[in-house]
């Protein structure tokens, strides 16, 4: 099983955090975010990883490398349009993700939300919770997890 890690965003909610370094590394309690977040998967047996990458980007490649040094495989994905919403980011990985998979959200998705995904940004909604309302309006059939 594969985890999506949107990793793309500025964080502009962690105000002077993130103005030099981006998001996924910000540290808490001694762990990068994005660390925390791949360790705490492979916990539970998610050895995959697809990160969605976008501002800062190249530091987080840099950081974690191809993930041998955690024990996972790490592909990642480049959003150049990192500051519209994270639909759009998960959008990116659609080419990447051709079986169920997490997205650390938590949500567990069968590829058909693509195509809720894509109607919604077409319609200038960018947020991924507009895609999962989409899906849910044509009573399509995904599971989410907490």
């Amino acid at each position: 099983m594969k985890a999506l890690i949107i990793a793309a965003g500025e964080g502009s909610r962690f105000g002077n955090l993130t103005k030099d370094e981006p998001k996924p590394l910000v540290r808490l309690l001694g762990l990068s975010l994005v660390k925390r977040v791949i360790l705490t998967a492979k916990e539970v047996g998610i050895n995959e990883f697809i990160i969605v990458i976008g501002y800062l980007g190249e530091r987080v490649k840099e950081k974690l490398g191809d993930g041998n040094r955690y024990g996972v495989k790490i592909t990642y994905v480049e959003n150049r349009e990192w500051e519209k919403e994270n639909e759009v980011s998960v959008l990116k990985a659609k080419e990447s993700l051709k079986e169920n998979c997490i997205d650390t959200g938590i949500f567990l998705c069968s590829p058909k939300i693509f195509s809720y995904i894509e109607e919604t940004v077409k319609e200038g909604r960018e947020e991924f919770a507009d895609g999962i309302a989409q899906a849910a309006k044509n009573r399509a059939y995904l599971r989410f997890s907490v």
